[in-house]
């Protein structure tokens, strides 16, 4: 049920990977009732209720700029004003969301994290930017804009620095999302968002591995296994990592 498929439906998932993934951000339309049963208002209330969004997972933005956890016990003023409530790592918090993600991320062998967006008024969180991992939208309530633009950097990378400056040129993906719908959108591609309503989201990230990850991880068992790479570096080298210290 909570596979790549079930993300996809109705567009077919082998057309989704030859076409799509990696390559140019697509929405897809689905029925109002699709995420439904993936994470609720009931759910939303009971970990805010309860507490299980613990201050350095949970986040309050309003206009760009975060409010801070000392807003927390205000969320609901804030929320009305137009601030957006974002709780990440929702698969840490929420037993249908982790099973959703092991699902997928057996699926896809990646890792996925998931985060959730509420917000309750047009107010524009963040601005455009890109992410440096895959990312699945899934609209549970309400509606949200969405622009996408190209990339000025192909794939980046997590250990790779975010540009700064979105591209001049226009969108080549523009939408709303409503229940139901997803939207994909690739590493590296800018993006951004604004809430027509009431609306809450799920964004799906995807880090899959490259082939930089792999040299890396097997570079790093080659040289282990090297005792003259293990060996400590001679005190006058390492000095030239560390800088000269002035003895004045």
């Amino acid at each position: 049920m909570f596979g790549l498929d079930y993300i996809l439906s109705p567009y077919g998932k082998d057309k989704f990977i030859s076409d799509q993934l990696g390559k140019k951000a697509i929405m897809i339309p689905g029925n109002n009732n699709k995420f439904e049963n993936l994470f609720t208002w009931e759910d939303i209330n009971h970990l805010t209720e309860f507490g299980q969004t613990a201050n350095h997972s949970a986040r309050l933005v309003l206009e760009k700029n975060d409010l801070g956890p000392n807003q927390f016990p205000r969320q609901s003023h804030w929320i009305n004003e137009g601030a957006s409530y974002v709780i990440n790592h929702l698969q840490t918090k929420d037993p249908v969301v982790d099973r959703f993600a092991r699902i997928l991320s057996a699926e896809l062998n990646s890792t996925i994290n998931i985060n959730t967006y509420i917000s309750a008024k047009s107010k524009q969180a963040f601005d455009t930017h890109y992410d440096r991992h895959d990312v699945f939208i899934l609209q549970i309530y309400g509606s949200k804009d969405w622009a996408v633009f190209k990339p000025t950097i192909k794939h980046p990378l997590e250990c790779m620095p975010n540009l700064k400056e979105p591209p001049e040129s226009d969108p080549y993906v523009e939408c709303t999302l409503s229940p139901g719908d997803m939207l994909y959108i690739p590493r590296g591609h800018w993006h951004h968002a604004l809430a027509s309503n009431s609306t809450v989201h799920l964004t799906v990230g995807l880090s899959a591995k490259s082939p930089v990850d792999f040299l890396s991880w097997f570079l790093s068992q080659e040289l282990l296994n090297d005792e003259n790479m293990r060996e400590s570096f001679p005190l006058a080298d390492s000095a030239m990592f560390m800088g000269s210290r002035s003895t004045e």
